[in-house]
């Protein structure tokens, strides 16, 4: 090492080193003089970090700030700005092609807009209007909404069995699938309301499907005029004989009061009973006025002394 030094004092070898490697001389880096005089100067072993380049492309990522998410969003339809948790996590449908944009509570009314003002198979996405399925409008409906929408596609469901079959009566939601089919057109539900199979309406007592048909063609006819009255007073009829008649708390069978007291006697089954609170007469006699209900006229406590 000493040889080298009186050769080659420490000022010029450094002044060579620099000069060198400033000017990026591969030759003379990779040579067995720059090999001697690096290891003359740098007898330590250098840091892998101090001889590897800077690449600048990573320093710039590094530098550059990170993304922040966005906690809040403006609703599409109500303009408000509304928090993550006020929007659907996901996609309404499938067939979107969009971020979704509507807030919950604006999706929730434009599925009730959409049930009341079109065909329950229509209602879409509030943002694209591309068609929503069952389980979607389920999951994003209000319970109101919800309800009436599982209730359509319930009868939807009854109606698509074959000889299903609502019952024709107002007011009556009853139905049932009428196993009897054309040859047994008479349809009876629960409640005893009559319903004609073939034509789905009250049955038309009097006449046979065949004539109903031919009645119907010409509603102007006599003979459908006079059917129709018909109808008409016999329901008054029916009215008439509900208000005047109960059923025997034996036998069902309707008995028509048309005077007297109120102890009453079934031609049909002899049973006998107060008209007034239906108890059994029999026990009345056997005990007192108390066997007659609470709230009956004739109960003891309701005479006046």
């Amino acid at each position: 090492m000493s040889l080298l030094y009186d050769v080659c004092p420490l000022g010029p070898l450094t002044s060579a080193l620099s000069s060198r490697n400033l000017r990026g001389d591969e030759r003379y880096h990779q040579g067995p003089s720059w090999r001697l005089l690096t290891a003359y100067l740098f007898p330590f072993k250098l840091p892998a970090m101090a001889t590897q380049p800077i690449n600048a492309q990573s320093q710039t990522q590094q530098l550059t700030p990170p993304k922040t998410e966005v906690s809040q969003l403006e609703c599409l339809i109500c303009t408000e700005v509304k928090t993550l948790i006020d929007f659907p996590s996901v996609k309404l449908s499938t067939n979107c092609k969009h971020e979704m944009r509507a807030c919950l509570q604006c999706i929730r009314w434009a599925i009730a807009a959409d049930l009341k003002n079109k065909h329950w198979q229509d209602i879409g996405c509030p943002d694209c209007g591309r068609s929503l399925d069952s389980e979607t409008i389920v999951r994003y409906a209000s319970p109101e909404t919800r309800a009436k929408y599982e209730k359509i596609l319930t009868r939807h469901m009854l109606e698509s069995q074959e000889g299903f079959r609502w019952c024709a009566e107002p007011g009556c939601e009853s139905g049932h699938i009428h196993e009897g089919g054309k040859q047994q057109p008479i349809m009876k539900c629960p409640m005893g309301h009559l319903t004609c199979y073939v034509h789905e309406v009250q049955w038309h007592k009097g006449m046979s499907c065949e004539e109903f048909d031919i009645y119907r063609k010409d509603p102007s006819s006599d003979a459908y005029q006079q059917h129709l009255r018909q109808l008409e007073e016999n329901k008054k009829s029916e009215e008439k004989v509900a208000q005047t008649s109960k059923p025997c708390p034996s036998c069902g069978r309707n008995i028509e009061k048309n005077g007297g007291c109120a102890h009453m006697t079934c031609i049909k089954c002899s049973y006998q009973f107060c008209w007034e609170c239906m108890a059994d007469f029999k026990e009345i006699l056997r005990t007192s006025n108390d066997a007659h209900r609470k709230d009956c006229r004739f109960h003891t406590d309701n005479l006046e002394d």
